[in-house]
């Protein structure tokens, strides 16, 4: 980290409140890419809410990565891995090329100690709950995955496609679990045979209680949509219902560049709001064709048990790095609210990239969460 960016850490830190028993915390790695030379993943402390705490590892011959907290909060175990540059290798500790470590700090702060032996719980762990679009594990090749339209795609259509072959689709309909809201993926023409902008446009969202519907193309921000995520752990789940949160995630692929990106459904008041945070980039003149800078990434949800909130790993690609007409493909951890606003953990106009976190909630289950630098991969 450069020393202005370190600089404003500091600064920040010293107007925090004092740590109490009872916060819920948030450790995060990140490695802020630099323009030159090489930039280390470091640990970073923070309050649930956003508040930056403190710098835990300041270690400039590696990598600090997948922090996990112990289960009574007072110490984070992580791993510390070399990295290399221009061929030459940067040791760690071991003084061996490419080694990994374990190595524990304390919340409060102070000198990291590297361990001779790992916590089995910092083994046992695994990646917290999330909601993606990857076909989950032993799915069977006949039934359709949750959340995705029927598009034909084994099917053979006129071009145009007719509005008898699309009606002859079968429609995709989704129930929330608390019977108030169905999602029904009706298909158009600009659906079939193209996965991309403009999917999704007749997409609905029906309120069963007061019979009202909306179609989703009609409202503010629409780019497109094109399948539901679904949860991690339980596929046919794709609403996230936490007390006031209401809220649904499909996917858009929007071109060879920009990717995959990640768009909320807020039921609540049904709107449509992309994952990134605009503030982070450090520069926000980047303008995509067709959309707002601000609705451009995808993200990873990742529900918070027992919270009408959720935490998501944001990534945006080709983004200025600092100081620098160089760019790079851009990662963070982001908490959204029920209104699904955003706080990043992370220094904002700055070219972040994850390492992964861990939460910690005192009264909460589990108390200690992780969400690997690989979470969402297979």
């Amino acid at each position: 980290m450069n020393h202005l960016l370190l600089a404003v850490f500091l600064f920040v830190a010293a107007g925090q409140t004092v740590l109490v028993a009872k916060d819920s915390l948030v450790v995060v790695a990140t490695r802020y890419l630099q323009a030159q030379g090489v930039s280390h993943a470091h640990l970073y402390l923070y309050k649930e809410d956003g508040s930056f705490l403190r710098q835990l590892t300041k270690f400039e011959k590696g990598q600090d990565h997948d922090p996990l907290f112990s289960t009574d909060g007072k110490e984070i175990v992580f791993i510390r891995i070399s990295d290399s540059w221009n061929d030459s290798v940067v040791e760690t500790a071991s003084k061996k090329p490419a080694s990994l470590e374990y190595w524990q700090v304390s919340v409060k702060g102070g000198e990291p100690k590297r361990l001779t032996e790992v916590p089995d719980w910092y083994r046992a762990a695994t990646n917290a709950e999330h909601f993606t679009f990857g076909v989950p594990n032993d799915w069977p090749t006949n039934k359709p995955i949750p959340g995705e339209p029927d598009k034909g795609w084994n099917k053979k259509f006129s071009n145009p496609p007719t509005q008898g072959e699309i009606d002859s689709l079968p429609v995709t309909k989704v129930t929330s679990p608390d019977g108030i809201h169905e999602l029904i993926l009706k298909l158009g023409p600009e659906d079939i045979g193209f996965n991309g902008p403009g999917n999704g446009a007749f997409y609905e969202i029906k309120n069963l209680k007061t019979g009202k519907s909306w179609r989703l193309g009609e409202l503010p921000g629409f780019l497109g949509l094109t399948s539901l995520l679904h949860h991690s752990s339980h596929p046919e789940q794709v609403f996230l219902q936490r007390g006031s949160l209401d809220v649904v995630f499909f996917t858009l692929h929007l071109n060879s560049t920009d990717g995959d990106w990640c768009i909320a459904l807020n039921l609540n008041q049904p709107s449509l709001q992309g994952m990134v945070c605009e503030t982070v980039r450090a520069s926000s003149s980047k303008q995509r064709a067709n959309s707002s800078p601000e609705q451009g990434g995808y993200a990873i949800p990742i529900p918070l048990a027992g919270e009408s909130c959720f935490l998501s790993v944001a990534s945006d690609r080709y983004q200025p790095i600092p100081n620098s007409a160089k760019t790079a493909n851009i990662s963070y951890l982001v908490r959204f609210d029920a209104s699904l606003k955003g706080t990043p953990y992370v220094a904002l106009r700055t070219a972040p990239e994850f390492y992964g976190a861990s939460v910690y909630r005192p009264d909460k289950s589990p108390v200690a969460m992780k969400i690997g630098q690989d979470i969402g991969e297979k």
